[in-house]
């Protein structure tokens, strides 16, 4: 037996939904077909009937051709729910995902048809849309004629990683509780002094609060708040006390000279330097193909959007044929290794090797493992060179390398 509870207690009043639908930004509502004949405790009512199937069939085949073609069983599908007189949703938890599947599935003959969002869904028409969304789950309606299945259904769930927001830091002063008593400042005309509090002045009959910032010999300055966009808070070197500056003195002339002219002479340096790699001839990789893609749909985390920024970014270094001058910066678990990994693939499928160097033995193994386990169903060997290897293993490596037998270390 189970227990029954009063259709009341689980479904809400017309009434009552419509003021929840209210607060909600997208509502479809859609005529239902409705069975005859049914009786609720004796007295003639209406039924709805939702008879629909999941995907768990399609999602096992994925799973079975996972080392094989992985979106032969996908294409078969889509055309199964064609022919039925289905039309197909694919729904991708981002526009990227979306665009990367379009692609995936364009050498199969199927072409993907963009929309908003399930409103633009036409039943019967035998298409196949593709939006970004999110549903629990896929299913197929044949009263309907509608089929849905979802990113994560097809390539497996994606974790979502949970990212420290790191707090950026400033250097001007964006309000007075920047600044305590005591702390060093610099001021743009006058150079390093000590902010000694806020002050109440009383000038030509109106009253204004300053910033006391004291110099060297005592000289005192009165900043009116309103400049205070002339003051930065002092960022030194750790262990070393500045001197102050004397207002009025040459002290901090000269080193805004000194800094000046060292600044012109980097930029002079930095200019000739990017002047001739610009004239000099690099590798220009070729574009991306759907393995590329399949490489991308396996990334268990979901992108960021910064990430997916540096990822484009890099690609685009390497299809230009002009040397690469990039750096990616990211703190601990920001995603930097997912870079590496689809620029290695790159690399490797126009015939060339990659070397990835690490600081240390440890993250060495750590990579090799990563690398392996993106790499286990494409055909690119991976080796790790670092003391754990014998010398032997270490000689066999290297002579592996000069051979082109390794496609990445």
């Amino acid at each position: 037996s189970r227990l029954c509870v009063e259709p009341d207690r689980l479904y809400l009043k017309w009434s009552d939904a419509k003021k929840i639908f209210k607060h909600k930004k997208l509502l479809t509502v859609k005529q239902l077909s409705v069975s005859k004949g049914f009786l609720y405790n004796g007295q003639p009512s209406r039924a709805f009937n939702f008879i629909v199937k999941d995907n768990m069939d399609i999602i096992l085949e994925l799973r079975r051709h996972r080392e094989k073609a992985l979106f032969s069983p996908l294409a078969n599908w889509i055309n199964d729910q064609k022919q039925s007189g289905c039309a197909t949703l694919l729904v991708c938890k981002t526009r990227a995902q979306a665009d990367r599947l379009k692609s995936l599935l364009a050498p199969y003959g199927i072409h993907l048809r963009f929309i908003d969002g399930f409103p633009d869904v036409k039943p019967g028409e035998n298409q196949v849309y593709v939006c970004a969304g999110e549903v629990s789950s896929g299913f197929v309606w044949p009263a309907e004629s509608l089929a849905i299945i979802t990113d994560y259904e097809i390539f497996g769930s994606k974790h979502r990683r949970r990212i420290k927001q790191m707090q950026k830091v400033r250097t001007e002063l964006l309000a007075f509780e920047d600044l305590k008593k005591g702390d060093l400042v610099v001021h743009v005309e006058h150079g390093i002094g000590q902010y000694n509090g806020l002050v109440k002045l009383r000038l030509n009959g109106s009253s204004n609060d300053f910033l006391l910032i004291v110099y060297k010999d005592d000289d005192k300055l009165y900043l009116p708040v309103d400049r205070m966009s002339m003051v930065q808070k002092y960022l030194g070197v750790d262990g070393i006390e500045p001197v102050l500056d004397k207002m009025g003195g040459k002290s901090w002339d000269r080193i805004k000279t000194r800094v000046k002219k060292s600044a012109e002479k980097i930029a002079g340096e930095l200019l000739k330097l990017y002047a001739e790699r610009k004239v000099k001839h690099g590798h220009a990789f070729r574009e991306v193909d759907t393995d590329f893609f399949d490489f991308e749909a396996g990334f268990p985390y979901e992108e960021t959007s910064d990430q997916l920024d540096a990822i484009q970014d890099v690609l685009n270094d390497m299809k230009a044929s002009v040397p690469m001058d990039r750096l990616v910066c990211g703190d601990v678990g920001y995603g930097k290794t997912e870079v590496a990994l689809r620029a290695s693939l790159m690399t490797v499928s126009d015939g060339k090797q990659v070397a990835v160097l690490v600081p240390t033995t440890v993250l060495a193994e750590q990579h090799f493992a990563t690398f392996s386990d993106r790499f286990e169903r494409y055909p690119v060997n991976v080796a790790c060179l670092n003391r754990f290897r014998s010398m032997r293993e270490q000689r066999k490596i290297i002579g592996d390398l000069k051979a082109g037998k390794i496609d990445i270390v």
